[in-house]
């Protein structure tokens, strides 16, 4: 997957990286060291060294923020669109499902 970088540039994040980024957050957060909706640099810092360790990839604290923010945005959408009614998730098949009349009115937006 390709992340947009906000300055511009893009940034490689293959699957297990992102998977393997989630789960550090996930570990601050059970930690508490989630500061409102953010981490503070300090945070940041340790979450990058941990990564790095883990998957010799050096993103860096802002590229680490940036896609915090990309993946929270998705989470988002990925709500709110089951939100919708007769919007479902299926797990086995990793796939949303709907049907056809609802996923018309979604490709109008």
């Amino acid at each position: 997957m390709r992340l947009k970088i906000e300055k511009g540039e893009n940034m490689d994040w293959i699957i297990q990286n992102t998977k393997t980024f989630i789960e550090i957050i996930y570990d601050r957060v059970k930690k508490k060291l989630l500061q409102g909706s953010t981490f503070k640099t300090p945070a940041w810092e340790d979450i990058n060294n941990e990564l790095v360790k883990v998957t010799g990839e050096n993103y860096g604290v802002d590229r680490l923020k940036g896609k915090f923010n990309c993946l929270r945005q998705q989470h988002r959408e990925f709500s709110t669109l089951l939100a919708r009614t007769r919007v479902t998730w299926d797990c086995e098949a990793n796939k949303m499902n709907a049907p056809e009349e609802v996923w018309e009115e979604m490709y109008k937006y």
